[in-house]
């Protein structure tokens, strides 16, 4: 019976030991918490996704869907730049001093014999009186 007893002291050690090594457990509080980041994480990751691939869908179907593609865009770009550039040599002639002149005398316009040049409220001089006119 003597060895049956100090087989069973070292069994009751083995225990102890065992039970005083093993890791303590966390909180219950934080595993919930960390459990419901996983869930949140794979649940909105998926989504985002999912959200991502259809917008990018989207985007390509309308591209083929209005035939904007990248040839016909810049077709219509360089056409646009040259009604642009016509535009501007127009106003540039039609704007220049001498076409002004003509275009006023051919709509009846004369030159003022006396015209006022107002600086400030209180000096108006008259171009004509001070020349002498």
């Amino acid at each position: 019976m003597a060895a049956v007893a100090t087989r069973g002291s070292a069994a009751q050690r083995q225990t102890t030991t065992s039970q005083e090594t093993r890791k303590k457990r966390r909180p219950k509080r934080a595993r919930r918490s960390l459990n419901k980041f996983k869930r949140l994480f794979i649940l909105v990751v998926p989504a985002l996704i999912f959200a991502l691939a259809l917008g990018w869908m989207s985007v390509y179907a309308r591209i083929s869907v209005n035939d904007c593609s990248n040839p016909k865009i810049k077709e219509v770009c360089r056409g646009e730049r040259m009604k642009n550039q016509r535009l501007k040599l127009r106003l540039d002639s039609l704007s220049s001093p001498h076409n002004l002149v003509a275009a006023a005398q051919k709509s009846g316009m004369v030159y003022a014999a006396r015209y006022d040049f107002i600086g400030k409220p209180q000096a108006v001089a008259s171009a004509g009186e001070r020349t002498g006119e």
